[in-house]
């Protein structure tokens, strides 16, 4: 702010001064408080800027965190319709083997009813002992 302006400002309140203005300890006040005043109003502008720089920063961060949530998210959502898909494969593999391991167990008992039954035969007679049976079943695991 100039020295004119000063003057300017302060004239209104020292119109009736009897010494000159410039000496006068009001007009001098008025001018230091002006000259604050300029100077906070610049401090204020740079502060703002500085501000709105920062938001505008943090909010780019934001959006980028953001973005990096929605894609994790969409990669777990995958992840997890895969693993459950890979998870009714499983149980329904595990329910293959079990029953197939039921109807091993059961042919296995049906072979183990036969060769018993054979050998009931075998002690009445009814079978002679040479080699009536040429194939041998080997025992199942």
């Amino acid at each position: 702010m100039s020295w004119s302006q000063q003057q300017d400002i302060c004239k209104p309140f020292l119109t009736d001064c009897d010494p000159p203005f410039e000496n006068n300890w009001f007009f001098r006040e008025c001018s230091r408080f002006l000259l604050i005043n300029e100077a906070l109003k610049e401090l204020l502008g740079s502060k703002t800027c500085e501000l709105e720089r920062e938001n505008l920063k943090l909010k780019t961060q934001l959006r980028t965190v953001r973005a990096e949530l929605d894609q994790a998210n969409s990669s777990l959502r995958t992840l997890e319709e895969a693993d459950g898909h890979g998870l009714k494969i499983a149980l329904g593999m595990q329910k293959q083997i079990t029953a197939k391991r039921e109807q091993t167990d059961f042919l296995q008992s049906q072979i183990q009813l036969l060769e018993e039954n054979i050998e009931k035969l075998k002690m009445v007679g009814c079978i002679p002992n040479n080699n009536f049976l040429f194939l041998t079943i080997p025992p199942f695991y």
